[in-house]
């Protein structure tokens, strides 16, 4: 996946322009699209450390400001403008909330919590930042929100497989 898309920004061209419309996040044009995203998840994994909440970002400007310049060594992007510089954060946003995700799914959840890793096995994140992670991961209020939540899930799914099996019956009444 994604194999045709190193070439495109080692064209003659030079840097894939990035314009984004108003009220949107990503560019129009789906090959730009596909590249943007692509990249922005690279620049994210390798070099946003992942903390615990998106609020905190806010107190650390140096973040932001490195993620914005990757992405202005990658593509032709204005990020003074308020509507790209929003489009990107929050394409930064959704990319480290898929990789705390990410994080959670392949060190915390399959280990005993004796078994956790305490050192961080992201580069870009400290060792304090992974253990406030593994600290809000097995804070008890989030593990009742987590069964709530699976819980939810598994009865709107069940209610959405009955509803067509229902209406098969009642068509044959």
């Amino acid at each position: 996946m994604g194999h045709g898309l190193n070439g495109l920004n080692r064209s003659p061209r030079g840097k894939l322009p990035i314009v984004i419309p108003e009220g949107q996040i990503r560019p129009s044009e789906h090959f730009i699209v596909a590249k943007y995203a692509t990249e922005i998840n690279i620049a994210a994994r390798n070099h946003v450390p992942v903390l615990t909440h998106w609020k905190l970002y806010k107190d650390r400007p140096a973040e932001i400001e490195t993620f914005l310049r990757i992405l202005r060594a990658k593509f032709n992007i204005d990020t003074n403008d308020a509507v790209v510089k929003n489009g990107c954060l929050e394409m930064m946003k959704s990319a480290v909330r898929q990789q705390r995700h990410k994080l959670k799914k392949d060190f915390f959840d399959p280990f005993p919590l004796h078994l956790v890793p305490k050192t961080s096995p992201v580069k870009s994140t400290t060792n304090d930042e992974w253990i406030a992670l593994v600290e809000m991961w097995k804070n008890p209020k989030k593990w009742r929100l987590v069964k709530r939540t699976k819980v939810t899930e598994a009865m709107f799914f069940y209610i959405k497989q009955l509803a067509p099996i229902a209406t098969r019956f009642l068509h044959k009444i």
